[in-house]
């Protein structure tokens, strides 16, 4: 949901995500996973998920409550964020135990009667907008433990004299953190407020022990997490840990308040991909899509999704690669070109039984060797998602690009940084990919 909709929707979890059910703070606020869940909207690490009641809906409406996580309007440091005229309020544990101009301060009474009677301490009606939420005691707790310790857990990784950063390594053979080691070091040749960068090196195994790994790490971040780290974002995410520019193509949907990237997306490249297809189309535009690749489904529902907004084009025909191998009709002879999306074996066995054409598809999908392959017979025109702002983006040439980015958001974040003024700063400061268009290679 985007601008004043968004915000009265999520506006709506304030009072239920942020008010303490005891006076007093807990002697050690530690976050909890289960608290931080809620609180992000990762419910589904603590079955059942709760609901939350649109008492303004006039039928007392039930929907996940996940739909309005507090960090989508009071952000992930829980201080509030403005929304259009109207700005969601501070749901940090000190701010909350405060009276303010507009309300008594809470307790655990009040907590009950606002979630149970749609009424503030102060004997206020709710605004119609804000629901309840069908929290369980436990759920409570963990939820306001988080709040109580929200403040420590954005400090996590900034110290003093550093800036802890983890990074990853794809295999031995991987030069990529040294490549970030160096382009750090002429970068950033002095300190950034007192503090030098401090790359991590992370462990990249999911197994019972990794949240684990991963709270000991105290990291701020993650930098470039190769493609083959996949498995470990979610677990990333259930932390409240961003994973800034990874090395691989992102779909397009990430929440912004978790990832941001440096490559185009797929959506994006699916989009052009139609187009620079299209334009050497005869007739319906054949896109062939990857049986088991999910990325590559992803990048054929994105065209598929362009097409449709282009009505001068035909329907596009939509066929699968087993069906195309298998049994190669007309309508999948049909035009010189067609828009392929699969994983390199798939693309061989289809050239290897199809007629000369024009393939389009991503470089990623093309290794060295079946480029040549399939270019004995076809004509490809590449994709190259590694181009950021025009400029062709190596191993060295990214890691450029991502120190550049951070050090510049950490130069605005100003010495108080935490990781959400570090991220805001990021948005502000991280150069896009070519956009609606990716760099092409005939």
């Amino acid at each position: 949901m985007k601008g004043c909709a968004r915000f009265h929707l999520a506006l709506a979890a304030w009072l239920v995500c942020g008010v303490p059910a005891w006076s007093q703070q807990p002697s050690q606020p530690i976050s909890s996973d289960s608290g931080r869940a809620l609180f992000l909207g990762h419910t589904t690490d603590e079955p059942p998920a709760p609901l939350a009641v649109l008492r303004g809906s006039g039928s007392g409406l039930s929907v996940p409550a996940e739909r309005f996580a507090c960090a989508n309007c009071h952000g992930r440091d829980g201080h509030g964020d403005a929304e259009g005229t109207v700005r969601a309020p501070s749901v940090r544990w000190q701010d909350l135990t405060r009276a303010s101009t507009l309300r008594l301060a809470y307790d655990a009474d009040g907590l009950r009667r606002a979630i149970l009677e749609g009424i503030d301490p102060s004997g206020r009606t709710l605004d119609r907008l804000m629901p309840g939420y069908a929290l369980t005691e436990p759920q409570m707790q963990s939820l306001i433990a988080y709040l109580g310790g929200i403040d420590e857990e954005q400090r996590i990784g900034v110290e003093p004299a550093a800036i802890r950063l983890g990074i990853l390594a794809q295999s031995a053979s991987d030069n990529f953190p040294d490549a970030m080691t160096e382009a750090l070091r002429h970068t950033a040749p002095a300190l950034i407020f007192g503090r030098r960068i401090e790359l991590v090196p992370l462990d990249g195994r999911v197994d019972a022990s990794t949240r684990d790994r991963l709270r000991n790490a105290r990291i701020v971040a993650t930098l470039a997490l190769p493609h083959s780290s996949q498995e470990l974002w979610p677990e990333l995410a259930r932390l409240g840990i961003p994973n800034l520019f990874p090395r691989t193509l992102l779909r397009g949907d990430e929440p912004k308040a978790d990832t941001i990237g440096l490559l185009a997306t797929l959506d994006e490249i699916g989009r052009a991909s139609l187009d620079r297809a299209a334009a050497c189309a005869n007739g319906p535009l054949t896109i062939i899509v990857s049986d088991r690749d999910q990325p590559s489904q992803r990048l054929a529902a994105a065209a598929r999704s362009r097409a449709a907004t282009r009505p001068e084009l035909p329907p596009p025909v939509m066929q699968s690669i087993s069906s195309a191998t298998r049994n190669p009709t007309p309508s999948t002879r049909a035009g010189p070109c067609a828009l392929v999306f699969a994983d390199p074996q798939e693309i061989l066995a289809l050239t290897s039984i199809s007629p000369p054409r024009r393939y389009v598809g991503l470089i990623d999908q093309f290794a060295l060797a079946q480029q040549k392959a399939v270019a004995a017979r076809h004509e490809l025109t590449l994709a190259d998602p590694r181009s950021i702002q025009g400029r062709d983006v190596d191993t060295a040439g990214f890691a450029e690009l991502v120190a550049q980015s951070i050090v510049r958001a950490l130069q605005s974040s100003g010495r108080l940084v935490t990781r959400s003024s570090f991220m805001a700063a990021l948005r502000r400061n991280v150069p896009s990919p070519n956009q609606p268009t990716v760099a092409w290679r005939s």
